[in-house]
């Protein structure tokens, strides 16, 4: 089950059933156009190697943040954070320190 069970207990059962897509992330579209990605033909993980690659580049101080976590997370839950996983917490956590002048 991935990222809905850890150490063989469920925590979740994924349900998508209402979007009726295998793949998707919510982020700020203004933010990807800023990147200069082409973000619309993303339909698997691998899809989103250029948008984080992108993302790296242009916050390097957040995106060591998101590799502190899931060095952390993959130490105590032994599970390792998907591309699209680092990616949304990537720009999460940017989109904070902006909001907050920090």
């Amino acid at each position: 089950m991935g990222s809905t069970s850890i150490d063989g207990q469920v925590y979740a059962i994924r349900n998508k059933k209402e979007l009726g897509l295998g793949l998707g992330f919510a982020c700020n579209a203004q933010m990807l156009k800023s990147l200069g990605v082409d973000y619309g033909n993303v339909r698997t993980e691998a899809d989103m190697g250029p948008i984080l690659k992108a993302v790296k580049e242009k916050y390097p101080d957040t995106f060591r943040c998101v590799e502190k976590i899931t060095a952390f997370i993959e130490k105590k839950y032994k599970y390792r954070l998907l591309k699209d996983e680092q990616l949304y917490l990537t720009i999460h956590i940017e989109r904070v320190i902006h909001k907050t002048g920090k």
